[in-house]
């Protein structure tokens, strides 16, 4: 089984592995296509898990879950995806995100809605300028925001550490050695997740299970570590 283990965080933070963007999408296809019929069932779990408020990084961190049993060959009902055991930490997460999202957001809006006035009372074109900008900054505020957060999930999934702040403090360590691998690799595959969009939309139930199955190849190679289970040790394996 996969699990977190923060010693070897701290061995893999000084000695980093390489960022292997082709190999995490194709094991990432591999693995998809290994049982597909078992990720579209899990990834419809954490569809409807995500319609349960403050749930929708569970359903995601269940989806990484899933994607370790598969992988071992195991089989994943649709039921399985409904696992509340680490449900605080992710509402937590959920609330943390959200509220970085209303700073960015909020703000921005209610800009375009006081400048939108302002404009047509005196007619000054300034304001179409500025807004521009800080929606350019917006963005490269979620990229930034994004990016950060991009091991949250499975460090929440893989592990028993109850603490939120050191899990966020290891998923802030790792983003930094790998800033721009991520965000390459995060534009790659979310382009591949929406190519479903092309059919009808029906595709996405192929095409978004395939990309978390991306992002879990990556996630198991540089901050899951394996565990052999209690009868593999006793047999030496």
């Amino acid at each position: 089984m996969y699990t977190i283990d923060f010693n070897e965080l701290d061995k893999k933070l000084l000695n980093p592995k390489k960022f292997r963007l082709s190999d995490y999408i194709s094991q990432g296809y591999d693995l998809f296509r290994k049982d597909y019929g078992s990720f579209i069932v899990a990834f419809l779990g954490m569809f409807v898990i995500g319609m349960i408020p403050f749930c929708q990084f569970l359903g995601l961190g269940n989806f990484f879950k899933a994607c370790e049993r598969i992988e071992k060959g195991e089989k994943v009902s649709f039921g399985d995806m409904f696992d509340f055991d680490k449900v605080g930490l992710y509402i937590i997460h959920y609330l943390v995100i959200m509220g970085c999202f209303a700073i960015l957001f909020v703000p921005f809006y209610a800009y375009i809605i006081i400048a939108s006035q302002t404009m047509q009372e005196s007619g000054n074109q300034a304001f179409p300028f500025i807004i521009i900008i800080l929606y350019f900054v917006m963005v490269i505020a979620m990229i930034l925001l994004t990016t950060v957060t991009f091991f949250m999930s499975p460090l929440i999934a893989f592990s028993n550490e109850t603490s939120y702040g050191k899990i966020f403090s290891y998923a802030w360590k790792f983003s930094k050695k790998y800033f721009l691998w991520i965000v390459l690799f995060s534009f790659v595959v979310g382009m591949i997740g929406t190519l479903g969009v092309i059919v009808c939309y029906i595709g996405l139930f192929f095409t978004l299970p395939l990309s978390y199955c991306m992002y879990f190849m990556c996630y198991k190679d540089l901050v899951l570590t394996e565990t052999n289970s209690e009868i593999n040790e006793i047999k030496g394996i």
